[in-house]
C-alpha cells in the first residue's frame, strides 16, 4: 500500500488527519494536491481542512494561478498555532530553543556542557532551570507541545532514560524525559541524536525529496539514522561498528577493524597530520582538495573509501535511495559525495537495478534545535486527535 494513502473509514480518522498535517508540514498543497497525494476524497479533505482551520492549525495562503478552472488556494500551517523546545545533548555542547509549527526557530541557546554541574541530578535540574528562563524571556506564540531531547546513545525511548553513552557520565542513567514532562506538564520525547537529526532532515531539509535514505554524520562517531516509507526506522544501529577489518584495531564495542577506528573526521584528521602538518582541519583538507593538492585529495579519497564500505554493506542489507551527509561531512561535499557515490554504486549488489545517490544535508543552521522539535512535532501530529 502507498505509505501516504489514507483510507475513507471511520475508524481512520486519526490516521487520515495525520497523512493531511504531514503533507502540509513538507509543502503548502492545495486540496486537489492534498486528495492527489493521500488517495483522500476532495470530501474527505473538505472535513479535515474545516476541522483544523476551526481549530487555527491551519491557514489559507497564496492562490496558484495558471492552468484551466478557478486558482487553488494552498493550504499552509500556522507558525502561531503551537510551538516546541528543541533541547540536544552532545559531549561538548549543549543547544536549546524555541521552534514554531512550521520549523521556524524563534529562539536559540549554544553553551558548553561543562557549565553543567558533573552530577547527573544537578545537571538535568540546571537544564531544567535554563529552559524556564528562555521560555519566560522568548515567549512564543500558540501552546506548548512538549520538549524534544536529542542524547548519544545508548537510550531508552520507551522510559525516556539516558543510559550510560560513553564519555557522557554526567548524564548517565538519567530520566530526562519524564523529568521534563513532569516539570513543565507536557509531553517531553527522548530520541537517540542521528536518528532525529534524520526525521528533522526528512521534513526540514529534503522535505520528502526521498522515501528511504540514510542520513550520515562522522564527527564524534559513525552513525546512522535511516528513513523507510518516510518514517524513522530503527533498523540502521551500529553502522559505526561494521568491520572493515577483521584484523584491525580492537574498537571499544568489542569488534575489530570497525569504520568507526577509521573514519570520524578525528581519526582521519590525525591520520591526514602523520602525511602534511598543515592539514590540521577537515575544513582545511577539503578546501585544498579543491585547489587539487595531492596530500589533501588523497585523504579525501581515502575518507571517501571508508565511508562506501560501510554505505555498501548497509545497502546490500536495507534498501535506501540516497545518502545524505551531515554535520561536517557536509562541508563543501560535493567532491566527497562524488567519490563516495561512485564507488558505492559500483559496489553495491544488484547495482544495475538501482542506484543510490550521495547529497549534501539540506537542514538549516541550528538543525541540532530542529531534531528535537521534530519530535515533537511528528508525535503531536500522529496522536492531536
Amino acid at each position: 500500500m502507498n505509505p501516504n494513502s489514507g483510507l475513507n473509514a471511520a475508524g481512520l480518522k486519526q490516521n487520515n488527519r495525520t497523512l493531511l498535517l504531514q503533507q502540509l508540514q513538507l509543502h503548502p498543497r492545495s486540496r486537489a494536491d492534498l486528495a492527489r497525494l493521500t488517495g483522500l476524497t476532495r470530501a474527505a479533505i473538505t472535513n479535515i481542512v474545516d476541522q483544523l482551520s476551526s481549530e487555527g492549525v491551519i491557514l489559507e495562503g497564496q492562490r496558484q494561478e495558471g492552468g484551466s478552472g478557478r486558482p487553488s488556494v494552498n493550504l499552509e500551517l500556522n507558525p502561531e498555532a503551537y510551538h516546541a523546545v528543541g533541547l540536544c545533548l552532545k559531549r561538548d555542547y549543549m543547544h536549546m530553543g524555541i521552534v514554531d509549527l512550521c520549523g521556524n526557530i524563534l529562539y536559540n541557546h549554544r553553551e558548553p556542557i561543562d557549565n553543567l554541574p558533573d552530577d547527573p541530578q544537578d545537571a538535568v535540574a540546571a537544564v531544567i532551570g535554563r529552559i524556564h528562563r528562555m521560555l519566560a524571556q522568548h515567549p512564543a506564540p500558540g501552546r506548548l507541545l512538549g520538549i524534544g531531547i536529542s542524547s548519544p546513545g545508548p537510550l531508552d525511548r520507551t522510559t525516556g532514560y539516558i543510559l550510560k553513552p560513553p564519555n557522557f557520565a554526567r548524564f548517565s542513567n538519567t530520566p530526562i524525559a519524564p523529568l521534563l514532562a513532569s516539570q513543565f506538564q507536557c509531553t517531553a520525547l527522548l530520541e537517540n541524536d542521528i536518528m532525529a537529526l534524520a526525521l528533522a532532515e526528512n521534513v526540514y531539509g529534503i522535505r520528502g525529496k526521498y522515501a528511504n535514505f540514510l542520513e550520515l554524520v562522522a564527527d564524534a562517531g559513525i552513525g546512522g539514522g535511516l528513513i523507510q516509507d518516510g518514517k524513522l526506522s530503527q533498523g540502521m544501529r551500529g553502522l559505526g561498528h561494521i568491520s572493515l577489518d577483521i584484523h584491525g584495531p580492537r574498537c571499544q564495542c568489542g569488534n575489530y577493524g570497525c569504520v568507526e577506528i577509521f573514519a570520524t573526521i578525528s581519526r582521519i584528521v590525525e591520520w591526514a597530520r602523520t602525511q602534511d602538518p598543515s592539514l590540521r582541519d577537515w575544513s582545511i583538507i577539503v578546501d585544498r582538495a579543491y585547489s587539487r593538492e595531492p596530500a589533501a585529495m588523497h585523504v579525501l579519497e581515502k575518507e571517501a573509501g571508508y565511508l562506501a564500505a560501510a554505505i555498501t554493506t548497509a545497502a546490500n542489507i536495507v534498501d535506501f535511495d540516497a545518502v545524505v551527509l551531515s554535520g561536517s561531512l557536509a562541508y563543501r561535499s560535493r567532491l566527497l559525495s562524488e567519490q563516495i557515490q561512485g564507488l558505492v554504486n559500483q559496489r553495491t549488489f544488484n547495482s544495475n537495478e538501482r542506484t543510490v545517490e550521495v547529497i549534501a544535508s539540506q537542514l538549516p543552521e541550528h538543525y541540532y534545535i530542529l531534531s528535537g522539535a521534530t519530535l515533537i512535532f511528528s508525535h503531536w501530529m500522529e496522536h492531536s486527535c
